[in-house]
C-alpha cells in the first residue's frame, strides 16, 4: 500500500538511468519509473533493485499516481 505525497513535501524526479527516473518526495524514494517505448511502468520501492512493478500507463501523470503522487501534482512533472 503507498500513502499519497503530502502537500508540504516536494516531489522529485531525477533521472539514474537510460530510461529510468527515481521519484523521491523530499528524502524519501517512493519508487521509480522506467519508460519501455510508449508505456511508462511503476516500480514501487526505494531500491531500484528490489523494486516491485505496481502499474503500467500510457502517461508519466497515471505512472507517477500509482507510486503515490497527488494528482495535481503529477499534472505538473515532466522528464528532462
Amino acid at each position: 500500500m503507498f500513502m499519497p505525497v503530502s502537500a508540504s513535501r516536494p516531489v522529485a524526479v531525477a533521472e539514474v538511468g537510460t530510461s529510468t527516473w527515481e521519484v523521491r518526495e523530499g528524502s524519501t524514494v517512493m519508487g521509480y519509473i522506467h519508460r519501455a517505448g510508449n508505456v511508462f511502468v511503476s516500480l514501487s520501492g526505494g531500491n531500484i533493485n528490489l523494486a516491485v512493478e505496481v502499474a503500467q500507463s500510457l502517461t508519466l501523470a497515471r505512472a507517477l499516481e500509482a507510486l503515490g503522487v497527488r494528482q495535481a501534482t503529477a499534472a505538473r512533472v515532466r522528464l528532462g
